[in-house]
């Protein structure tokens, strides 16, 4: 019974049924896309961001030892 009015339903509305999967395919795909591009961007920035910190506890630590001296 319930087969059969969803069978009815994509026949009558198939195009209607094909286009809303496609668009919540097609938004899906771009949400994945988006996530993966920002993780990029985070993980380049995050690198980045530790040499700076690294470097700076480098010239951090020089100048405690001249001061030391």
């Amino acid at each position: 019974m319930v087969i059969a009015f969803i069978l009815d339903a994509i026949m009558e509305y198939g195009l209607i049924f094909l286009l809303i999967v496609i668009v919540i395919g097609l938004i899906t795909y771009a949400i994945a896309f988006w996530s993966m591009f920002m993780e990029k961007i985070r993980s380049k920035y995050s690198s980045e961001n530790e040499e700076i910190k690294k470097k700076k506890v480098k010239t951090d630590n020089s100048s405690q030892l001249k001061q030391s001296n």
